[in-house]
């Protein structure tokens, strides 16, 4: 790193804190192997965020020899519909100073986690391994959907600072196996500006031997030039294998699989009527940041480069071309052209882009029933959760918690501070753990309204069904939304957050699941006894409430294993049936001397009357419906009147 890079520098130190902070939650002293772990955490974490992994990853931190081979593997994340898998290894160092990484260490970090994907994808690791443990399990999971399989990624996650982050493609099995590396510069941009990776340019001159034909049209009255065309399967294919998820990141939906109805129905137009893909596929819709046009070799206009490409429409079709010819390599898409429309905004002073290409994408997307509730961070719902976080202040009167509406705010937040006095205080007055983002809310809110099976969904998909869902219930969704609603959103987070960090660490593979489907069982089971406020209050739960959740996760456990019937947990958990075996099956009761509860009679099947829940859309539940309004006093009283008029 450059001496001048003081950006990277801060963002290092930071980094560095928050997996400090996390390894040492639970009170001891961290080992290197609860930082290494903690690392993990957080940068996968942020990469699922970003969209660049399939799915919420799961931890497992295993390092062996099975014969003359060191496997080593840091997490797995595996698509809803199995078909795509992603293999994650890190490489951690505790060190005051950023470094970095030597060529070698990243080779044979990735070469260990191939060992692994190889020895899981022809059923012998699994064998050998002992039987329940992390490893185990997620050696089985690979092993029973290798078959299915479309794409497959390793990925090296480091703290360091990579020179050469491009490696060739493996095969194993029969499956080309895509190798990509996370350092410090790439999980700094991905924190700070929400970047998925550098920007895809296309150089039509080099990639056809000339221009790419086109009709341009420029109005000097409009905010954007545009260009029709006809763009070659084969180029489409080829930019995807090569960007992946960056080729689609203004998409608003990711992959859909193979199975969805219209991916199916244009496999099979490319398979068996290739001829007609032109005339029943709607093409594509593109923005770029700049166009370059030139002469094609018979004098028409054409694109000579397209810098800053982002498919906002259109990433069903791509991806289906991609997966398509992967499955089928007779597949011939040479002669197959797909129609495009690209936009090229115009950049004026104050112009906001931002938006502009928000309401493209929301425009242009009628495929496969995609609504405006999909688009997100502009949306009134999230502006007026963020502006009722930003108005509320803990009981201490010191603390905030934060909604990142849109993703890097908090880094951006912190970085403006002028000095490192101040970013210290602004860190301390709102820490890292209390930063809650959009595709938090959803995954806690989904299980608190009872759809674990939503919330073990992939992150996108589960916000994309929440969103939905919050539209469905007709009206403003921001209307009603007030301090008192964000106050109940962050007791809720609280309680899923402890879950979460218990099940990771008793149930290995099976953690995220068990957090939702507890966190779902405990609003059903407490119902409107359960005072949101009191958790507020405390900024945490009591130790009888935390015996109970523990209590309810380890029937869960059992109830998952035994109904699952072979079925990974995590798999087992996205299905709607799961949650109405698990609703039926649970039969340990409520210890009333948990202090959260309000007094009040169970009903004869012992379960409450179903909670009141936080729901933005109606405005959350009253302070009375809570417990009543916070202690008086607990809050400065130029902080008090968020909650006017709430009680």
């Amino acid at each position: 790193m450059a001496s001048g890079d003081a950006t990277l520098l801060q963002y290092y130190t930071e980094l560095q804190d928050e997996v400090k902070e996390m390894a040492e939650a639970t009170g001891s002293r961290a080992s290197f192997q609860d930082l290494e772990a903690s690392f993990a955490e957080v940068s996968m974490r942020l990469m699922s965020e970003m969209g660049l992994l399939v799915s919420q990853p799961e931890i497992c931190m295993y390092e062996g020899t099975v014969g003359n081979s060191v496997l080593r593997i840091s997490a797995c994340a595996v698509s809803d519909d199995l078909d795509r898998l992603d293999l994650l290894v890190s490489l951690y160092e505790f060190s005051d100073r950023t470094f970095e990484v030597n060529p070698e260490e990243v080779k044979r970090a990735a070469g260990q986690c191939l060992q692994f994907l190889r020895r899981s994808a022809d059923g012998t690791l699994s064998e050998k391994l002992p039987a329940g443990g992390r490893a185990s399990t997620l050696a089985g999971i690979i092993g029973s959907s290798w078959a299915g399989l479309d794409q497959v990624r390793i990925w090296v996650v480091t703290n360091g600072i990579v020179k050469n982050t491009r490696y060739k493609p493996q095969e194993i099995e029969g499956k080309l196996v895509c190798l990509e590396v996370v350092d410090l510069v790439r999980i700094a941009r991905l924190a700070s500006e929400g970047e998925k990776g550098d920007p895809v340019n296309v150089d039509f001159s080099r990639e056809l031997g000339e221009p790419l034909p086109c009709v341009f049209y420029s109005d000097g009255a409009a905010r954007y030039d545009t260009a029709l065309c006809l763009v070659p399967a084969e180029v489409l294919r080829t930019l995807y294998e090569k960007y992946d998820a960056r080729l689609l990141e203004a998409n608003v939906r990711s992959f859909l699989s193979m199975q969805s109805k219209v991916n199916k129905g244009m496999f099979g137009t490319l398979k068996e009527r290739p001829g007609d893909f032109l005339a029943f596929n709607n093409g594509i819709v593109v923005v770029a940041d700049q166009l370059q046009l030139a002469r094609t070799s018979i004098g028409t206009t054409g694109i000579k480069v397209l810098a800053g490409m982002k498919i906002v429409n259109g990433g069903q079709t791509t991806a289906t071309i991609f997966f398509g010819k992967r499955r089928d390599p007779s597949l011939d898409i040479s002669h197959i052209r797909v129609p495009a429309k690209i936009i090229v905004p115009k950049r004026f002073a104050g112009d906001r882009s931002d938006e502009f290409l928000t309401d493209i994408a929301r425009f242009a997307n009628t495929q496969n029933n995609v609504r405006a509730s999909d688009l997100s961070s502009s949306a009134p719902f999230h502006v007026a959760l963020e502006r009722a976080a930003r108005a509320t202040w803990c009981p201490n009167g010191a603390n905030q918690w934060f909604y990142e509406r849109t993703t890097g705010s908090y880094r951006t937040m912190i970085a403006k501070e002028p000095t490192a006095a101040s970013r210290r205080k602004k860190e301390q007055q709102i820490p890292p753990s209390c930063r809650i983002t959009k595709l938090d809310l959803a995954r806690v809110m989904n299980a608190w309204l009872g759809r674990p099976d939503l919330s073990c969904l992939s992150p996108q998909r589960n916000y994309a069904l929440f969103m939905r869902a919050l539209e469905d219930q007709g009206g403003d969704p921001a209307t009603g939304i007030t301090s008192a609603t964000w106050k109940d959103i962050v007791s809720v987070t609280i309680l899923f957050r402890y879950l979460s960090a218990e099940a990771r660490a008793k149930y290995p593979g099976s953690g995220a699941v068990i957090a939702a489907y507890t966190t779902a069982i405990a609003s059903k089971k407490l119902g409107r006894r359960l005072r949101l406020r009191a958790i507020w209050d405390r900024q945490e739960i009591s130790d009888p409430l935390k015996r109970q959740l523990e209590a309810w996760a380890r029937e869960i456990n059992g109830i998952l294993r035994l109904s699952a019937l072979g079925k990974p947990i995590s798999e087992w958990g996205r299905d709607p049936d799961c949650w109405k075996y698990v609703l039926d099956s649970v039969e340990t009761g409520v210890d009333p001397g948990i202090p959260e509860l309000a007094p009040g009679e169970a009903g004869a099947s012992g379960e409450e009357k179903p909670a009141e829940p936080p729901a933005p859309a109606a405005g959350g539940p009253s302070e009375a419906e809570n417990g009543g309004a916070a202690a008086a006093g607990s809050e400065p009283a130029a902080r008090k009147g968020a909650d006017d008029g709430l009680a």
